[in-house]
């Protein structure tokens, strides 16, 4: 299991994540919107927005240092000293599949809970009890309606794209020297080639590792497959039958408070008190 959280100033969600998901491997990240606030704050120029942007968006640590060189020294150090792990694309563990975050946890989650915030705690835990198990049950109606697919609908739609753009690139017949997994792949606009290796689903621009969809280079090359079979190469946390078993599970709600409560009698004690004989 991986878990995303935005990596904005929220001390007290960030150690309850800590806290709570010690057995999950958890990484965090700064939110896509609040780090395009702070460069506009810390940026007048359009143009040097435009690079620190382009830096943070990179797939490929070459296009990543090139577009950092760009900027003024004084610029490059503030951004840089952001942590790149933390907004640098390329940098991202690849195992989370999490190209991108646009929400902070906080604020969703608080907006999620709007109506139950000045509830009493009673029936605040039930309250939020009721939306889980809502959510649960529309995401295995979800699974249910995407049985007949291999992939999630977001993933399936991401692959399509990079289908309709393969038309532009041109993948050598030929493997790359010493590797039988390695094919050329190149551009008909003259963009640099790149190398894919399917074997380890791989591509040097890096878009497939962090993304865990195959890049429009990969698809050129399985497409010279045939059958191709594109879905194959999706990442399997994109997998209908993964999303399936994350929802499997039954949440049981708590006791509501009219249910009586069965309490053993309790009987009285054994002794009394003795009168004293006068």
């Amino acid at each position: 299991m991986r878990l995303m959280c935005s990596n904005a100033v929220l001390t007290g969600i960030n150690i309850a994540v800590d806290q709570n998901f010690q057995d999950v491997k958890h990484f965090h990240r700064l939110c896509a919107r609040k780090f395009y606030q702070l460069i506009r704050i810390g940026f007048d120029e359009p143009e040097s927005q435009k690079k620190a942007l382009d830096a943070a968006k990179s797939y490929n640590p070459g296009y990543h240092k090139c577009n950092l060189l760009h900027l003024p020294e004084l610029q490059r150090r503030w951004v840089e000293a952001c942590g790149k792990s933390s907004w640098a694309r390329h940098s991202y563990n690849p195992s989370a599949c999490c190209p991108q975050m646009v929400n902070i946890f906080s604020n969703a989650f608080n907006l999620w809970i709007t109506k139950l915030k000045c509830l009493p705690i009673c029936q605040f835990v039930m309250g939020f009890e009721a939306k889980l198990i809502q959510l649960f049950l529309t995401r295995q109606r979800n699974g249910r309606l995407w049985k007949d697919e291999r992939t999630v609908p977001i993933a399936s739609a991401k692959l399509g794209d990079q289908i309709l753009h393969k038309i532009l690139y041109h993948a050598s017949s030929r493997p790359v020297w010493r590797s039988n997994h390695k094919t050329l792949v190149t551009n008909i606009c003259n963009m640099p080639s790149r190398n894919v290796h399917l074997l380890l689903r791989t591509c040097d621009c890096g878009k497939w590792k962090i993304s865990g969809v195959p890049c429009v280079h990969a698809v050129a090359v399985i497409a010279q497959h045939r059958p191709p079979r594109y879905e194959g190469y999706v990442h399997e946390y994109f997998t209908v039958r993964r999303y399936m078993a994350s929802y499997a599970g039954i949440i049981k709600g708590s006791p509501s408070m009219t249910e009586s409560l069965q309490v053993a009698g309790i009987n009285p004690p054994p002794l009394k008190k003795i009168r004293r004989l006068s």
